[in-house]
């Protein structure tokens, strides 16, 4: 193998591992929602529409961004905010809402219903496409390695004779 198809290979490898680092990351946020999250009444402190900048590949993008505080059981005011698509019912400043949180040693929240799944199942995705990949290879590699070495020498002469020349 020589050097470009080597470093190309390398470059793929750390591009899909940096991706699965993300997606693993959102799915470890999703895991500690289902196992420690709670549900709590907060109350909407700011509500804005707020759009991305558009570029010449990329249409502008909508979306709200919704302040809010709640109480948690311990008695602690807490203040979050969090980012939904326009197709998620738009609340009034100082409705009623319900939060998603986690208690104090990881203190994450967001609005419930605005969860990842999306982000959870590509992660899995890739994580098996990456192991079949992976895997497939290796056992290609190890059957052309079988093949070819009895394709290559397939009779065993045995070494050489010397022939003297009269």
């Amino acid at each position: 193998m020589d050097i470009i198809a080597g470093l190309i290979r390398l470059r793929l490898g750390i591009a899909f591992l940096m991706i699965l680092g993300v997606f693993g990351f959102a799915t470890w946020r999703e895991l500690e929602y289902g196992l420690w999250g709670q549900i709590a009444q907060g109350t909407v402190t700011d509500l804005r529409l707020e759009t991305t900048c558009r570029t010449r590949r990329m249409p502008a993008q909508h979306y709200y961004s919704i302040e809010y505080q709640f109480t948690d059981p311990s008695g602690t005011l807490r203040r979050d905010k969090d980012t939904v698509s326009l197709n998620y019912p738009k609340p009034a400043i100082g409705d009623t809402i319900n939060i998603q949180y986690c208690p104090s040693p990881i203190a994450i929240s967001r609005l419930q219903g605005n969860d990842k799944f999306i982000l959870v199942f590509a992660f899995f995705i890739m994580l098996s496409v990456g192991c079949a990949i992976f895997f497939l290879v290796r056992l290609w590699k190890g059957i052309m390695a079988k093949e070819m070495s009895t394709v290559a020498f397939p009779i065993d002469y045995g070494t050489p004779r010397r022939r003297h020349m009269p």
